[in-house]
């Protein structure tokens, strides 16, 4: 994401015209907790931050009982959920949330996965693998990172609301990285 003028390119295809900031949010989604950064995306600074048990915990405590839960219960409970909280952080943080043009998700496989409403099943099964990780075995992918742009069915959920990144990232562990202007403990967390 990167600014020429008035236009706002997004791996350098324009997307918008506008004079306002561009924001990038980071967000560690843990199986408890949830964690979210917002940044200036032109300058590295760091401008809020937010914390907020993991609401999912109505679907268990541990991955197994979410992967349960989420088999169990169609209609994606559990990310509507997720996407409500966030969504409500994201409106408390002290810029318009149109101005945010980027979000980074952090989290283990279940919960990443929920995230982006892909199956979780096959993490619940014997070899305990994601989908990611199954189709990188095949040869169908070179990575179990996800990145997505808007309008694509990740992030239509939040689309509803003020709020919609233009691009959503995510990983297992390690993030897809970040601008150098981010601070590198998000450019480089680990488990």
């Amino acid at each position: 994401m990167v600014r020429n003028g008035e236009r706002i390119l997004l791996d350098g295809e324009e997307i918008e015209r506008a004079s306002g900031p561009l924001y990038g949010l980071a967000m560690d989604l843990g199986t408890t907790t949830v964690v979210l950064r917002l940044f200036d995306l032109e300058t590295g600074a760091r401008i809020a931050d937010a914390s907020f048990e993991n609401p999912q915990r109505f679907g268990g405590s541990d991955v197994m009982s979410r992967i349960h839960y989420d088999c169990s219960h169609p209609g994606k409970l559990l990310r509507r959920t997720m996407a409500g909280y966030l969504s409500h952080a994201i409106e408390e943080f002290p810029v318009d949330p149109l101005s945010i043009y980027e979000m980074v998700v952090v989290g283990n496989s279940t919960m990443r996965d929920l995230f982006f409403g892909l199956s979780v099943y096959s993490i619940g099964q014997n070899p305990y693998r994601s989908i990611t990780e199954i189709e990188m075995a095949e040869g169908k992918r070179a990575t179990t990172s996800l990145s997505m742009t808007a309008g694509v069915r990740c992030c239509r959920f939040i689309r509803g609301r003020a709020f919609m990144a233009r691009r959503l990232s995510a990983a297992m562990w390690a993030p897809t990285p970040l601008p150098a202007c981010w601070p590198s403990t998000w450019r480089t967390k680990t488990a």
